[in-house]
């Protein structure tokens, strides 16, 4: 009897310890960063210095946000220096393009000179499997299923408002790859959700960043071995362990992501430094362009 309760004890420390460090990552992991948008326009744009710099702001979900992925908007404010430029990190993860889409607002008061978009991730990953699908019905409120031409109508609306409530220049970015396995079906749901960023990018006079293209081409030139995709649990497990190691190893995303067998990617969504350096590299040269 001693023995039980003694087993039980242990059981209960054990579950307590498992909550409370979930809670905490889960928290470290949402936490916006300190640049969002409402941040942005309520305390740092007033205090910004006339005549003011151009401001860009980067939308998207958690390859934006930074937190699970290295965190390319970063790297751009490293590049493009204050006072001449301001950043505003505009992702949240998880999100799918219908949840972007009800952040336009936001956006628009920041007064960006620049928006770019980085959204669709989320919207391929709902189409693999039940459980995933469930899952971001009820963590994301969806009002319908999502399949493809959910998200070029949502995609469409987002290019749309952005340029009706602002005056900025609008670029959308086609979706990073799923994993590096290029020739598994999740790559080509990826390749066909980024054709419809570029009809749409097209349609709506908005420039196109072929982020998809450029990942492509480099996993496809290179000699090492894809990491074959594994079924949505063991994705996920994957993506909870990468969490995990940034957050209490505190090691670079490059770290992980050689541990667990990627060149781009920390897990088969989530970019290390080298894939996000590639989206900076895309926005730099849209940034750089000359205004139409």
């Amino acid at each position: 009897m001693e023995y039980l309760a003694i087993s039980l004890a242990v059981v209960a420390l054990f579950l307590v310890i498992y909550l409370r460090v979930g809670r905490y990552v889960l928290r470290t992991q949402v936490t916006l960063p300190p640049n969002n948008p409402r941040r942005f326009a309520s305390v740092i744009l007033p205090s910004l210095p006339a005549p003011r710099g151009k401001i860009v702001v980067c939308a998207g979900d958690s390859i934006t946000h930074g937190r699970v992925s290295a965190n390319y908007v970063d790297l751009l404010a490293a590049r493009y220096p204050e006072p001449a430029w301001t950043f505003v990190n505009a992702g949240v993860n998880n999100e799918l393009a219908w949840n972007l889409g009800l952040r336009i607002d936001g956006i628009a008061a920041c007064e960006p000179d620049y928006v770019t978009v980085l959204i669709g991730t989320n919207d391929v990953n709902a189409s693999f499997g039940v459980q995933n699908l469930l899952e971001y019905f009820a963590d994301q409120s969806l009002p319908e299923r999502p399949t493809p031409e959910f998200f070029s109508e949502n995609l469409t609306l987002i290019a749309r408002r952005l340029k009706k409530k602002t005056r900025a220049k609008v670029a959308l970015l086609s979706l990073p790859t799923y994993g590096e396995d290029l020739d598994c079906y999740r790559a080509v749901r990826v390749s066909d959700y980024s054709k419809i960023v570029k009809s749409v990018a097209e349609a709506e006079g908005c420039d196109y960043l072929p982020l998809n293209e450029k990942m492509t081409a480099f996993l496809a030139s290179s000699p090492r071995p894809a990491r074959p995709q594994p079924d949505e649990r063991d994705a996920a497990k994957v993506a909870a362990k990468a969490s995990m190691e940034k957050l209490f190893r505190n090691g670079s995303f490059a770290e992980i992501s050689e541990r667990n067998g990627f060149l781009l990617h920390v897990d088969f969504l989530h970019l290390n430094e080298t894939g996000s350096a590639m989206v900076a590299d895309l926005v730099a040269k849209f940034l750089d362009s000359p205004n139409i």
